[in-house]
């Protein structure tokens, strides 16, 4: 769906369990990103928190720095001062924000279209409700309908059926 340009995927922080130490480790993969390593700086997240056993685990902005700044090409000292601005902590409760308005609860969630799915689901039930929505008129649901006014930790994934959506602005953590 995504390589034929039918789907645009778009990745949004969501840290709802422990606020503190998912925004922080938000922060520090979007520092990264700005140096490219994005993708790299998720994994190595992950990575990192492997060894502290299963089940939500603290970490420290010295972890973070330590994984995030051992990958290859990246510049310790930038990212290090980008990271301890909090450059990016507003678009990330930003991002929480919009999530939550949308339903959202705990990630992985997803939206597609306008329709929540949530979990970590099998490809086919993904599939189903993107061909239901290509099914219908070409109606797009913009992304701006979903805000904090229409309101009532992680990832979201808002999934857009058609091409009249905006570029990805968000990081995953």
């Amino acid at each position: 769906y995504v390589n034929t340009g039918k789907v645009k995927v778009e990745f949004l922080d969501f840290p709802f369990l422990f606020p503190t130490a998912a925004v922080t480790a938000a922060n520090a993969v979007r520092c990264a990103g700005e140096q490219g390593k994005n993708w790299e700086a998720h994994d190595s997240v992950f990575d990192g928190q492997n060894p502290k056993g299963q089940g939500t685990v603290e970490l420290t902005i010295y972890d973070l720095k330590n994984w995030i700044g051992g990958i290859a090409g990246i510049d310790k000292e930038k990212l290090n001062t980008c990271i301890d601005s909090n450059k990016y902590n507003t678009q990330i409760q930003e991002n929480f924000n919009l999530g939550a308005a949308a339903g959202i609860q705990g990630t992985p969630g997803f939206i597609i279209n306008g329709k929540l799915v949530f979990g970590a689901q099998p490809f086919e039930v993904f599939k189903q409700v993107i061909d239901e929505e290509l099914s219908k008129t070409t109606e797009i649901k913009p992304l701006q309908t979903i805000t904090s006014d229409t309101a009532s930790s992680g990832i979201v994934n808002r999934m857009k059926i058609g091409d009249k959506i905006r570029e990805p602005d968000g990081y995953v953590i």
